[in-house]
């Protein structure tokens, strides 16, 4: 099983494969110019169904926004997490293709919370980022929060956090909860996660 730490060669191939997507999707885009950015953080998918349900909600809600914001671009973040489906960012790809006219561009690497943002900032860095706007699981903004703060400081003041709506079982909230408290002492988040993601996170 993954640990959240992550190595400099995980980063490094985050970048490459984002490199060549942005090739395509962003054409006649200045790397220079201030932008505003749509992040989307995907959800592993469920075992018999691609698209877990709090995932289709972040979609909606990046629609939703976007159709009243001037976004330059949409990064939407998450690689394989279940190997009989594909990654979290080709799913959110599939369902925003023909939905929008904004650029879209995937992180297809990242395997845990930690680099899940680490890996969206290794792209990132290539941009002027104006602004954010994060969404996330309405009941996981706390964790994000705390670690957009910690691991990504420089953009924690550019970025709005946004909560798509969804339920969950009380097990999953004491879960998160845990999971919270924990990232408190160990921000890479080595060894709980070890214990515990197999049997409970994004279920």
């Amino acid at each position: 099983m993954r640990q959240s730490f992550v190595s400099k060669t995980a980063l490094k191939s985050s970048f490459i494969k984002a490199k060549s997507i942005r090739g395509v999707s962003r054409k006649g885009l200045p790397d220079k110019d201030p932008m505003n950015i749509l992040l989307i953080h995907g959800k592993k998918p469920q075992k018999h169904n691609p698209m877990h349900v709090a995932f289709e909600e972040c979609l909606k809600l990046a629609l939703k926004l976007s159709k009243g914001n001037d976004y330059n671009l949409i990064l939407i973040s998450g690689g394989q997490t279940r190997s009989n489906q594909p990654s979290e960012a080709s799913i959110g790809h599939a369902y925003l293709k023909n939905k929008t006219t904004i650029p879209i561009i995937l992180e297809r690497n990242s395997k845990t919370t930690i680099e899940n943002i680490l890996f969206s900032k290794n792209i990132l860095q290539l941009y002027n980022i104006s602004h954010i706007d994060a969404i996330i699981s309405g009941k996981l903004l706390l964790r994000y929060k705390y670690l957009y703060k910690k691991l990504w400081p420089e953009v924690y003041d550019k970025a709005d956090f946004i909560g798509a709506p969804v339920s969950y079982p009380l097990l999953y909230y004491l879960i998160e909860s845990i999971y919270y408290l924990y990232s408190l002492v160990d921000i890479k988040e080595r060894w709980l996660p070890k214990i515990t993601k197999r049997l409970f996170r994004n279920n």
